[in-house]
């Protein structure tokens, strides 16, 4: 009981960690969406059980905002920390787990949606800076066999931004796993409540007014569907090769915003490699 009050105090330690680099960063948060579709999707699954901190930097290829058909080449941060079966940290948020368990994990996630620059695009003319949020919600996990994780959260914004609330369902497969090389799938789907959509893809009458773009006020909906693969090629026992490719469709009435129709494109597709360094504690 002692040990795991000490590691719910690392872990509380290590959200606020993450609230700090969420705010002093702006990599790839132009985009509206956390893009990252490395090591955070399949960490779990291509690292060995324990506590680590993994640190690694490299280049991703995608959209320069969220709907786009336009790409750029960005750099490419990455943070993992787990805290044995207590904590989970990565550039897609924080998770404490309060039940103890290992295959069931349940309690409160943190998440740090990026905001949009409409310098980014001359598309987003007119329609303004969307800010950043700190978002706080709670998540529920189920891992089975090591191979397979199911995992459901629920966060609202709660500073910066009014970007609203997210459900976000993610399932990771490990496909492969042979001496230093492994490769895993994922898939995801997210809906966004109205606040949520609007912001990142409505037009006002007084944006309209300001761009060349038509009014358009979504309600809440599924907003995409996503699939990706990540490979890890371990170089030596603290060193990795990784690499990953994602494919995303916008869906619902997203794919009917002007700023992805006819301006931009409901198909994403996001390519990236990185080199880590893990730290084992």
């Amino acid at each position: 009981m002692i040990i795991h009050r000490a590691l719910m105090l690392r872990s509380l330690q290590a959200m606020c960690l993450l609230v700090l680099l969420a705010f002093s960063t702006d990599v790839r948060a132009q985009t509206g969406d956390n893009i990252y579709a490395g090591l955070h999707t399949f960490g779990e699954l291509l690292l060995p059980e324990g506590s680590q901190l993994t640190v690694g930097a490299g280049l991703s290829y995608g959209p320069d905002y969220f709907g786009s058909d336009d790409y750029s080449l960005e750099p490419d941060p990455v943070l993992f920390l787990r805290l044995g079966q207590v904590l989970t940290l990565s550039n897609d948020g924080a998770s404490i787990n309060i039940l103890g368990l290992s295959d069931f994990k349940f309690g409160p996630t943190l998440h740090f949606t990026g905001g949009r620059n409409q310098n980014t695009n001359p598309i987003l003319d007119g329609l303004g800076d969307v800010g950043d949020s700190l978002d706080i919600g709670v998540f529920a996990k189920v891992t089975i066999a090591d191979r397979f994780i199911t995992r459901l959260r629920y966060y609202h914004a709660v500073a910066g931004a009014s970007n609203g609330g997210v459900i976000d369902l993610t399932f990771s497969a490990l496909l492969y796993e042979q001496d230093t090389f492994s490769l895993a799938l994922g898939a995801r789907a997210r809906w966004g409540d109205k606040r949520h959509t609007r912001q990142f893809f409505g037009v006002s009458a007084e944006q309209a007014a300001n761009s060349e773009l038509t009014e358009f006020l979504p309600g809440a909906s599924v907003q995409d569907l996503r699939i990706g693969l990540g490979a890890r090629w371990e170089m030596s026992e603290k060193w990795a090769l990784n690499g990953y490719a994602r494919y995303t469709r916008l869906i619902g009435e997203i794919d009917q915003s002007p700023i992805v129709d006819p301006f931009g494109s409901p198909n994403q597709i996001i390519v990236g490699a990185y080199l880590s360094h893990t730290i084992d504690f």
